[in-house]
């Protein structure tokens, strides 16, 4: 399975961090659908790591309960 996001596009404001947590969700929940979670939370704690500088795009990963 491969998740592919234009994360570096949508990460530079505040409504497209809304748009990227909101594509996220459908993604964890389509990887729960077809066994893959494990494989989803690898690419986002890769996203994670690749936006530690980012607190907001964190914080609202936190509140959608995706870490």
């Amino acid at each position: 399975m491969h998740y592919e996001c234009k994360s570096d596009d949508l990460l530079h404001e505040a409504r497209p961090y809304d748009e990227a947590v909101a594509l996220l969700a459908k993604l964890r929940d389509l990887a729960v659908f077809q066994n893959r979670l494990a494989e989803f939370e690898a690419r986002l704690s890769s996203l994670q790591a690749q936006y530690a500088g980012r607190p907001a795009f964190q914080e609202r990963l936190r509140k959608a309960g995706l870490v």
